[in-house]
């Protein structure tokens, strides 16, 4: 019998272990195994494997307890059709799922083979290429919610959205946290951990047993439900598909103008462009701008593919996140999330984090200890203030600020402001450095440079 073997790279890590499948599938029982027996009880006919063949498997599936492997080689019943060969072994003995673990066949009783693994390879994933597909398809979250808060409160009686997909989106808007709230450190930090780039990890925690989690509080969850409604009710018979040839579709008008949004002005011949003198740090996000495609005009057909549209882009804009914060080798990594906040007008506000904690640093004690810092940059477009931008450090038990506000009359307030501000910030037990509010925009020499961001210290003081 032709044997296949493992394709693609060469396997590493040679250990020696022993694969000691417990729960056999696909035309097989156990037939009395004993403590001491870790064969691989398959009940299959003679002569499927043979001593010292090489078998390629595949972790496709972990547990609290179990690890679910799957044959990779190709092998066919009596009749000549393929099986699909697949088992269970202890956790202990596969690390990740997509981990290939390369098995020698070293012992068969009554054609019950015995595995003992010869390499294991983890999967091999190119976050770079996945960050750059997820970042072409991204849009803002802002411009999502702003588009979520117009067609459920101010578009006309033609356009309201099905009840599902209302239902759905009072369901994001009741699991926000509200202005008032996030003062409190705890609410901020549930706030972070229901925004969207941590629901995967919320979610093992809860299969684990170590944490509780509610999926309907969580962004994400609620933007896949609302974006599977509205699927659903655009396949449905009863929705109506307006005619292409006297209304440009919603898609492209939106394509349309934000396009005409970035295209540069018209100029006459031989003139150039002066390249822009002031390098903006690029460390600190940008304020998302705030200009909603008018619903108002709308088919509801139309209305739907401007949410899926939009809702798909910011699913692919929480993706782009949470491939940023695992493609980080760094001791101590970050988060980097954006917070929805429910305001006083009915609408959503959101905070575009970036928490860098300390790298340089020691380690142990040394950060559990008064000497651990932070550096959170920060950006929001709030009615009435505009696009702002923001770093807060802390260091050694001291607060410093420095705001970078694009309209003049916004520094003005924060100015005025201050010593709320620093009142505060001593009130809760901060020393304060210094605070500082600025026009313009933050350039590259003005802020700390750092290293790219995870949740893994989301339990610290902040």
């Amino acid at each position: 019998m032709n044997i296949t073997p493992p394709s693609g790279p060469p396997p590493t890590d040679l250990d020696g272990q022993t694969v000691e499948p417990t729960v056999p599938t696909r035309a097989s029982r156990p037939v009395n195994p004993s403590p001491s027996s870790q064969s691989v009880l398959l009940k299959l006919q003679p002569n499927l494997f043979k001593l010292g063949q090489v078998l390629d498997l595949v972790v496709a599936k972990m547990d609290r307890d179990n690890a679910l492997l799957l044959l990779q080689n190709k092998f066919f019943d009596k009749d000549g059709q393929p099986l699909k060969l697949q088992f269970t072994v202890p956790r202990s003995q596969a690390s990740e799922v997509g981990e290939r673990i390369t098995a020698r066949v070293t012992q068969l009783q009554d054609n019950m083979p015995k595995l003992s693994v010869i390499a294991t390879e983890k999967p091999q994933i190119n976050l770079n290429n996945l960050i750059a597909q997820a970042q072409m398809k991204q849009q803002p979250l802002q411009q999502l919610l702003d588009g979520y808060a117009q067609v459920t409160s101010k578009v006309p009686a033609n356009g309201v959205l099905p009840k599902e997909i209302n239902d759905r989106i009072q369901t994001l808007w009741r699991a926000l946290p509200e202005s008032a709230q996030i003062q409190k450190a705890n609410t901020l930090k549930h706030g972070i951990q229901n925004a969207g780039p941590f629901l995967e990890s919320q979610m093992l925690k809860a299969s684990l047993n170590e944490k509780a989690f509610f999926p309907a509080t969580d962004t994400k969850t609620n933007l896949l439900r609302i974006a599977e409604a509205i699927r659903h009710q655009l396949q449905t018979p009863t929705s109506t598909t307006p005619s292409t040839s006297s209304t440009p579709s919603a898609l492209t008008q939106n394509a349309t103008q934000t396009a005409s949004a970035t295209k540069p002005p018209n100029l006459p011949p031989n003139v150039n462009i002066a390249p822009q003198q002031t390098k903006v740090d690029p460390d600190i996000p940008a304020p998302s701008v705030r200009h909603p495609v008018s619903m108002s005009t709308l088919t509801g057909d139309q209305i739907l593919e401007v949410l899926l549209q939009q809702t798909e882009g910011s699913l692919q804009r929480t993706l782009t996140q949470q491939l940023q914060m695992l493609n980080n080798e760094t001791a101590r990594q970050q988060l980097i999330v954006e917070l929805p906040i429910r305001n006083d007008q009915d609408g959503v506000d959101v905070f575009d984090l970036r928490i860098y904690p300390d790298q340089e640093q020691g380690s142990g004690a040394e950060q559990e200890n008064d000497a651990t810092s932070w550096t959170v940059m920060m950006s929001f477009n709030l009615d009435g203030l505009g696009p702002v931008r923001a770093q807060v450090s802390f260091a050694n038990g001291q607060v410093s600020t420095n705001w970078w506000a694009e309209q003049a009359e916004t520094v003005e307030l924060f100015k005025n402001h201050i010593e709320t501000l620093q009142s505060r910030l001593t009130h809760v037990g901060a020393e304060v450095d210094k605070l500082n509010c600025q026009h313009g925009l933050p350039k590259v020499q003005e802020a700390q440079i750092v290293a790219p961001y995870n949740d893994s210290y989301l339990d610290e003081q902040t």
